[in-house]
């Protein structure tokens, strides 16, 4: 008969082996973004994003971090990886910092395709669009314009989605440049906010 120390030992070797078929199992359902999917985000960690709007207020922009890989956790998550960019935001004229999401890129899970959370916070002001399909970004008419920084033609223009209450402060558009990102933005009581500098 077995003793108590080879019931523990099988025991701890039938929970070792679960372990390990579970990590294989799901290592090979993940699903990994494409370089054409990567090539949404432009930044880089310490750029500064200055930002001016027509009710003359500057708004200043720091990407924090860019985790160029990642998976959820928890039992049950979904396995595709996701890129996430996060910045320091601090308004002209306060000492006050956030650390906001900034940025979400995903790849497709199940059928589901991937896709673009585009998450931009200002204090009172904020855009929380998720869900957009990249396949449907790709494919939307592009167009130009003209900021402090710069002019772009590969603009895309990206409506809020969020379907929630907002304030008339809050922004209603956000305009693209597939090259640079973030370059303007609409309030829906139509102020209007360009990109003025990106410092490296």
């Amino acid at each position: 008969m077995l003793g108590e120390q080879s019931y523990d030992m099988i025991r701890r070797l039938i929970f070792y082996m679960f372990i390990l078929i579970s990590a294989t199992a799901c290592s090979q359902h993940r699903t990994y973004l494409m370089e054409s999917e990567r090539s949404w985000s432009p930044y880089i960690a310490g750029q500064k994003l200055v930002f001016h709007s027509s009710n003359q207020r500057y708004d200043t922009l720091e990407i924090k971090k860019v985790i160029g890989s990642s998976f959820p956790d928890g039992i049950g998550s979904k396995e595709n990886e996701r890129l996430r960019v996060t910045a320091i935001h601090k308004v002209d004229n306060s000492n006050r910092l956030h650390e906001l999401s900034f940025l979400y890129i995903y790849a497709s899970w199940r059928g589901e395709p991937s896709g673009i959370d585009f998450e931009f916070f200002l204090p009172g002001r904020s855009f929380w669009g998720r869900g957009y399909p990249i396949n449907e970004l790709e494919g939307c008419r592009e167009i130009s314009i003209n900021t402090p920084y710069g002019s772009f033609q590969d603009v895309i223009t990206i409506l809020d989605n969020s379907n929630r209450p907002y304030n008339k402060s809050d922004i209603k558009v956000i305009f693209w440049s597939k090259s640079r990102g973030y370059i303007s933005f609409e309030h829906y009581d139509g102020t209007l906010g360009k990109l003025v500098d990106i410092i490296e």
